[in-house]
């Protein structure tokens, strides 16, 4: 006897092929299927729009989930003016929630990609809602959002000794003992770069500060030969950043990182690269929205710290709002589930539905987020996201894995808060 769901195949990116399930009746001629089409879990509503979703796959067992329980509410999809009134709504809607009884651990909210709820993580944090990301460390806590946050840190401050010893570790053949020699060095041209020369250039107002020139300081160290060339991208970059067109814009700043030397880096170390841009390009986007560096990584900062006290209080309560991919959400269950982010391009995924088999996986990932909720689901489509060096991207479009359905299987609203 084998068990499968062939609706449920997920991880072709693992290796596993749901071929193997269609073909079993092929390589087994006298093979009995049965199919298991009765749920527990969630409402007639819930499995319609399951039923209706799925369907539309053409490599498949057709099967036709079944309740056992009472009707409930329709699923909800909800168009947002922007990413940020959908992170607004979203918060307001858990406290509401949990204001009718329900405890944080018994809500959800699903993505296709770990990028997809930094404004919803910074939103919840704001809102003291606690929250568990279930697909990995916290956003602004990854080492490539760490690195781009050094860059900013150490223009702001040239004196920031960690962030200057992790961005020149990004050298090929700079590790510790060089890293350290070459603070030392650095500092020195810092300190003849500050006018007057003081005794205590730390203590300097910050205006004085602002106008050190981190690319010159730089330009001066003496470095070896075989990473001199590596040393003049940095040195470039600097400058870039330092220049009047850019100085003291976040998101401006961040998409100069992002295409300098420190992309080859990530390529080099990271084998999921394209992703670890895509967070950076989304972290350019929550930059736009602050006056300068030094608020935007205030902001950062505080956030960060609120999130480590949150994190242990949720240790201890283990009552927690739960965000995570749809991949790492298979196999369990919650009261009350949203579905963020679902407009075309971010679900289902642009390059992985290029094929039809991609498009199916797509589809059989968004039926796995569907059947995740007992009681009630929201799927949520922002019409907006901000970009770099725009106020928004084009206009986003719902998903077609929403527009295809019947309208009568779902509520629709439109939700707007002012950014």
């Amino acid at each position: 006897m084998v068990v499968g769901d062939d609706s449920q195949s997920i991880y072709s990116w693992r290796g596993a092929n749901f071929q193997n399930i269609l073909e079993f009746p092929k390589r087994f001629p006298e093979v009995k299927i049965y199919k298991i089409e009765y749920n527990y879990r969630s409402t007639p509503e819930i499995l319609a729009f399951a039923n209706a979703v799925i369907s539309q796959n053409k490599f498949q067992f057709n099967k036709n989930l079944t309740a056992v329980r009472e009707h409930g509410a329709k699923p909800m999809v909800l168009l947002f003016d922007s990413v940020n009134s959908q992170a607004k709504f979203i918060a307001d809607e858990i406290q509401r929630l949990i204001n009718k009884g329900l405890n944080y651990s018994d809500i959800a909210v699903l993505y296709r990609s770990h990028f997809h709820s930094i404004e919803l993580q910074f939103e919840l944090t704001k809102s003291k809602i606690p929250h568990e990301l279930v697909s990995g460390i916290r956003f602004y806590e990854q080492a490539h959002i760490k690195d781009v946050s050094s860059f900013l840190r150490l223009l702001v401050n040239p004196f920031d000794e960690i962030s200057f010893k992790r961005i020149v570790k990004m050298m090929p053949g700079i590790g510790t003992k060089s890293g350290e020699s070459l603070l030392q060095q650095f500092i020195k041209q810092i300190i003849k770069e500050i006018p007057g020369n003081p005794e205590n250039p730390e203590e300097q107002n910050e205006n004085k500060s602002k106008i050190i020139k981190i690319s010159q300081a730089l330009k001066h160290c003496d470095v070896k030969a075989q990473i001199l060339p590596y040393w003049n991208q940095l040195v470039e970059l600097f400058a870039e950043i330092e220049s009047p067109d850019t100085l003291n814009k976040p998101d401006k700043t961040i998409q100069i990182i992002a295409n300098s030397f420190y992309k080859d880096y990530l390529a080099e170390n990271y084998d999921n690269y394209k992703i670890r841009l895509d967070d950076i390009e989304q972290l350019a986007s929550f930059a736009s929205g602050f006056s300068g560096i030094d608020d935007f990584l205030v902001k950062l900062s505080l956030l960060t710290n609120l999130e480590l006290e949150d994190s242990r209080i949720t240790v201890e309560k283990a009552d927690s709002v739960r965000l995570s991919t749809v991949h790492q959400a298979k196999g369990l269950e919650f009261e009350v589930v949203f579905i963020i982010m679902m407009c075309e391009g971010f679900f289902p995924n642009e390059r992985a539905a290029i094929t039809i088999e991609g498009e199916e996986e797509e589809r059989r990932l968004f039926y796995v987020a569907i059947t995740r909720t007992k009681n009630l689901l929201y799927i949520c489509c922002p019409l907006r996201r901000k970009n770099f060096g725009q106020r928004f991207f084009p206009p986003l479009q719902p998903s077609h894995f929403i527009t295809s359905l019947p309208e009568n299987l779902y509520e629709g609203l439109k939700v707007s808060f002012d950014d």
